[in-house]
């Protein structure tokens, strides 16, 4: 199922934007081949997070990654989510794996501004840097960062690629300007776990229907309260 999903991606995109293919797992051999069939279907590189439960050790994480950009001809960004992984993708880790290649950037969902500094410090020139967080993506941009893998940008897209065009040009009144404007509605989107309130979110633009699989369940009255009012200052186009 996951490799119709990164297919039906591939062929819906058609070209038209970048396919970035999430191709994590705990098991480095299934993460292998899912990197491998990413790149067979055409995904153009690929996202995967820190393996999850089994609770690796840093040396664990180099021969997981490696092995990973060993396996297929993309770029490949390490996603870092201690909050959701447990264990932490240490910056002198992301230094030693930023020496490989195909390994081209992280996705930083640590929310930890100190830490995006020294990552900067610590990685050679060219590797991306972004954003897992939408609360921290305004100083994250801030401090060289490339972008933002956002959950906002599901039920916002535009608004969240002007903040980003708008700290790429220097335009900080700005990019913080709307920043400040969007934030009730990422307030509201982080009531609860991901995906159910943006996926919420989605189904009041239309863009989806709102069933979700256990144990991620539907979004309480007061979260859906919530979310539909943070919306109305953003009429659909």
């Amino acid at each position: 199922e996951h490799r119709e999903l990164l297919a039906a991606a591939v062929q819906h995109a058609a070209g038209r934007t970048h396919v970035m293919a999430g191709v994590g797992a705990n098991s480095t051999a299934e993460a292998v081949a899912l990197a491998r069939f990413a790149q067979e279907c055409g995904a153009d590189s690929l996202l995967s997070v820190v393996p999850y439960y089994n609770k690796p050790t840093q040396q664990g994480l180099v021969a997981h990654f490696t092995a990973q950009a060993d396996a297929a001809a993309l770029p490949l960004v390490l996603y870092n989510v201690p909050g959701r992984t447990v264990i932490d993708l240490q910056t002198a880790t992301v230094a030693v794996l930023a020496r490989h290649p195909r390994i081209a950037g992280l996705k930083d969902a640590t929310g930890d501004m100190a830490r995006a500094a020294d990552v900067a410090q610590a990685v050679p020139p060219g590797f991306a840097q972004y954003s897992g967080d939408d609360f921290t993506s305004l100083p994250y941009l801030a401090l060289g960062g490339q972008g933002v893998i956002s959950v906002l940008a599901n039920v916002l897209p535009a608004e969240v690629a002007a903040l980003c065009a708008h700290m790429d040009a220097g335009r900080l009144h700005e990019a913080r300007a709307l920043f400040a404007r969007l934030l009730p509605l990422t307030r509201a989107l982080f009531m609860e776990s991901s995906p159910g309130p943006a996926k919420y979110a989605a189904q009041l633009r239309g863009l989806c229907g709102g069933g979700l699989r256990l144990p991620m369940c539907e979004v309480s009255s007061s979260t859906a309260a919530a979310v539909s009012a943070a919306l109305q200052a953003w009429p659909a186009a």
